[in-house]
């Protein structure tokens, strides 16, 4: 299961679990859904011997297939959850509206367990390259001013703030393919108002507008 692979482990797509393609209109997933429930039923389950899916099953695994059905239910039945799966996968859906999660050392150390070399190691290097961007962004705003209160300049006196702000313009970037992947526009909105005003500011300093 990929980190980066968008609908991960394919027995958690609720496609999948619905029998429905990625087009499904509302009318069909509810149809998949009564569908599933009928044959999950416990009372029907007993007529047909627990029979589901042509496997004999008990009813722990037709309890916890019907809770995984509800789940994938309950995500494509929502337009805004559907969205954010289609556009980031489950891992990212679980991100958006639990955010917590993406501080809880627990589900970080699980999702990091199943996944492979490969992905780890992207992921430690994207780690590596925002915590640099976060770090860079300070120390070269300090070593500017520090050597603009000099008396002997050196070279980041005669940079202009533009480019000291490059680790935040690059950050600002990654951030808003992100919310726009995700659809966010509210908050996409929120935070091109919040770029757009640090761009002033910094044409200011650098006296390129009043």
């Amino acid at each position: 299961m990929g980190f980066f692979n968008v609908h991960g482990d394919p027995t958690m797509d609720p496609y999948t679990i619905l029998k429905l393609p990625n087009t499904a209109s509302d009318a069909e997933i509810k149809k998949a859904y009564r569908l599933q429930m009928l044959q999950l039923h416990p009372d029907k389950l007993r007529q047909r011997g627990m029979k589901y899916d042509g496997k004999v099953i008990t009813e722990d695994e037709a309890r916890l297939r019907f809770q995984t059905m509800k789940q994938a239910y309950d995500t494509l039945s929502d337009p805004k959850k559907r969205q954010i799966y289609d556009a980031l996968g489950h891992k990212g859906m679980d991100f958006v509206i639990n955010p917590s999660h993406a501080y809880d050392p627990h589900v970080l150390m699980g999702n990091l367990a199943k996944s492979s070399v490969f992905d780890r190691t992207k992921l430690m290097a994207l780690v590596c390259a925002f915590f640099g961007l976060v770090l860079l962004q300070p120390i070269l705003i300090c070593a500017k001013v520090d050597q603009m209160l000099a008396e002997d300049g050196q070279a980041l006196e005669g940079s202009s703030w533009i480019a000291i702000f490059v680790p935040f313009w690059l950050y600002s970037i990654f951030f808003a393919v992100v919310l726009v992947a995700g659809k966010a526009w509210l908050q996409l909105a929120h935070w091109t108002c919040f770029v757009v005003g640090i761009l002033f500011l910094t044409l200011r300093w650098d006296e390129i507008i009043d």
